[in-house]
């Protein structure tokens, strides 16, 4: 009989929490997908391929739920049945009654933190790679249906809208000289496009910035080394510019696009690492998302001071390029002093800041001019990854250009480019150690930018070790809590056989979400705390929530027990 019985009641529960399972883990994978459809990086077509990825990895959420719900289903059924009432006249003890549910659990359990540590880290890296393949279709597509293509690049202070009137995909081995592209030994696909237009928009003032169009373009789709970002570059060909500022265009045979990142939304999660992903992570943190991120900041840091320094020894003048053709900007000072992160330009004899731009057609044309006269000129850095040559963004304020004469209250230089570069070589070639020693050297001691991403780093390299201290214990903690409220859904149902089935699993529900939220403030505050104690705090924070679930389910077997 006791075989029998436990047969039944497995098979019961079986069948609730496989249906209850499967509709949560849909609802929450195609819950997962809403923020990549609705941020260009997933096409319809690749939906139930991503949702197929994602389930495993929601399973760990969906898998405690759908237990204390189904056995809450099926001992309240079994009570108002009084299906409980003739096992105990019959000699059944609860133990025994509840020995098939616990079995269930702990075999769950098991089932949960193996896939925790195997199986879901290699569903997630498969998830992730079909947003990071569909970046490719996504702008064809778009830019086939005659829709803009935006462009958001990490760090940077414009954005962009891509037009244009076709395009064609190509694979890597189908395109000629790939290998003199940079970064060409990761590329990824290649896309060809015809009538192209390239539009700026500021992102904090929203003012429309420089636009070109071009005959054609091809654009190179590449991976970011020990990252999961993607990065946009190319070549306009053909390209005719307007300058808004400056009331300009220019022509020019070629100019160069990007390179941009493609920020990737499933960036990496230490939940979603594997045993020995994690093993490995200790040897080389630069493998990890935000640990590289950080590293870009602190070599884009060192960069910008480098070249800080360097416009700040040059005196009085300083010629940059234009962002395409063979314009230049003579930009003529009194001198150059450090201003927060920036630089700041004083006038000559107390007068105005003077810039000279000179722009040649390609082939060498008709020649023009423009002056520049400011009251005030700041100049703004950007070495962010991926630039081979810094760029630097002149910021005039009360300004008079000439021929003309008119005036402007502010008028923006974005994207001028320092003719040579100055920490590329280095940031290609040190590593996290070598950054952070060279971070401290008596060059960068005063830096408040390089002092600020060295913070920053460091930060994220102890968050890192405190991450991986800590998953075998989150893991644990949140197989241990599967079982325990598997077991505590059949005891409320039977303790409150008189209360509906949705009034018993409210309170099931209700110590499920307190113990997933422990679970993970455990880890914020693991992670938070820079103190030798918080580690300890967050450990006992995360099984805090599974001693409550212990101490409720001591107290129901109890309160079954004596009534």
């Amino acid at each position: 009989m006791t075989i029998t019985l436990a047969r039944y009641i497995l098979r019961e529960v079986l069948k609730v929490g496989t249906l209850t399972c499967a509709v949560l883990v849909g609802v929450i994978s195609f819950a997962a997908a809403i923020r990549p459809l609705s941020d260009g990086l997933l096409p319809p077509s690749a939906l139930l391929r991503f949702v197929g990825f994602t389930a495993p990895t929601v399973l760990g959420f969906a898998l405690p739920f759908a237990g204390a719900f189904a056995s809450t289903i099926v001992f309240s059924r079994m009570a108002q049945d009084n299906e409980v009432l003739a096992c105990s006249a019959g000699g059944i003890s609860y133990r025994r009654l509840l020995a098939p549910v616990l079995a269930l659990g702990l075999l769950l359990a098991g089932v949960l933190y193996t896939l925790s540590t195997t199986v879901v880290p290699s569903f997630y890296r498969s998830a992730e790679a079909v947003v990071r393949s569909d970046v490719v279709s996504i702008l064809a597509a778009k830019l086939n249906q005659r829709e803009p293509y935006e462009i958001r690049p990490e760090g940077g202070r414009s954005m962009y809208a891509l037009f244009a009137d076709s395009a064609t995909l190509f694979k890597p081995e189908e395109v000629d000289g790939l290998a003199a592209v940079p970064g060409g030994d990761r590329v990824r696909q290649v896309v060809q496009l015809r009538g192209v237009a390239l539009g700026e928009l500021d992102r904090k003032t929203r003012v429309p910035g420089p636009a070109s169009t071009a005959a054609r373009a091809t654009v190179y789709v590449s991976d970011v080394q020990g990252r999961s970002d993607s990065a946009l570059s190319g070549v306009l060909r053909g390209v005719v510019r307007f300058d808004p500022s400056t009331q300009d265009y220019l022509r020019v045979e070629r100019v160069p696009l990007g390179p941009y990142l493609v920020p990737s939304p499933l960036s990496d999660d230490i939940k979603f690492f594997s045993g020995a992903e994690l093993r490995r992570l200790r040897s080389e943190p630069e493998r990890y998302d935000e640990v590289a991120k950080a590293m870009d900041r602190l070599s884009s840091a060192l960069a910008t001071e480098r070249l800080r320094l360097v416009i700040s020894a040059s005196g009085s003048t300083v010629t940059l390029n234009g962002p395409i053709g063979d314009e230049r900007f003579v930009l003529e000072a009194a001198g150059i002093v450090p201003d927060g992160s920036g630089l700041r330009a004083l006038g000559v004899g107390g007068g105005p800041v003077v810039v000279r731009r000179f722009a040649e057609a390609a082939g060498g044309g008709r020649r023009a001019e423009r002056v520049f006269q400011a009251d005030e000129a700041r100049l703004s850095i950007d070495s962010s990854r991926g630039r081979v040559l810094p760029t630097i963004r002149l910021d005039l304020v009360g300004v008079t250009v000439q021929p003309g004469d008119t005036r402007q209250a502010e008028l923006a230089l974005p994207d001028l480019v320092w003719p040579e570069p100055i920490f590329e070589t280095e940031r290609q070639e040190l590593s996290f150690e070598g950054l952070l020693e060279l971070s401290t050297s008596p060059t960068y001691a005063d830096s408040e930018g390089v002092l600020a991403a060295r913070r920053k780093l460091s930060g994220e390299l102890f968050r890192l070790d405190r991450r991986i201290s800590f998953q075998s214990h989150r893991r644990a903690a949140s197989a241990a809590a599967c079982t325990l409220l598997l077991l505590l859904g059949a005891l409320l149902s039977i303790q409150l056989r008189h209360q509906m089935p949705l009034v018993v699993f409210f309170w099931s529900f209700l110590l499920a979400i307190t113990t997933i939220i422990l679970i993970n403030a455990g880890e914020n505050v693991a992670t938070g705390e820079a103190g030798g104690w918080g580690g300890v705090l967050g450990l006992a924070v995360t099984w805090t929530g599974v001693a409550v679930l212990v101490g409720v389910c001591l107290w129901s077997y109890r309160r079954v027990r004596r009534h």
